[in-house]
Parts: C-alpha cells; sequence; structure tokens
C-alpha cells in the first residue's frame, strides 16, 4: 500500500506527480491533497486532517495490527 500526501501549492515537486503515480497505481493507493499546502508542510496547514488521513489508511490495510503485534512490550 502507498499513501500519497501533497500539497497543491508544492512549488518543488507539482501534485500532478502525485495524482499520475495515483492514477497508474493499483487499489492499494491513495492520494490526498492538501489545499494551500507547499513542499512539506501539509502537515502544519491541516495536522489534524493529516492524522486522520493517515491513521484511517493504516487501518484500513491492518497496518497498525501488524506493527502491534510485532512490538514488545
Amino acid at each position: 500500500p502507498v499513501l500519497l500526501l501533497h500539497g497543491d501549492d508544492d512549488c518543488i515537486v507539482p501534485c500532478t506527480m502525485s495524482a499520475k503515480i495515483h492514477e497508474f497505481s493499483n487499489d492499494c493507493t491513495k492520494l490526498k491533497l492538501f489545499m494551500g499546502a507547499d513542499h512539506c508542510l501539509a502537515y502544519l496547514v491541516e495536522n489534524e486532517l493529516y492524522e486522520s488521513t493517515v491513521l484511517d489508511f493504516l487501518k484500513q490495510f491492518d497496518v497498525l495490527k501488524e506493527y502491534i503485534s510485532t512490538v514488545e512490550v
């Protein structure tokens, strides 16, 4: 699974690049655009939405369950 998080105001890597990756990928790829976010600043622009997007993605593919089962307490 691949999660693409991209700001639509990215002046270094155009968000169209992530859109192309998503377009040509399988169903295990999700693209989330963050309006008003420049390069690497999506979290600062919408931190709650960023966190919920990541957590939802991890839950969708049971990544958290696999990770938690490998962590020693």
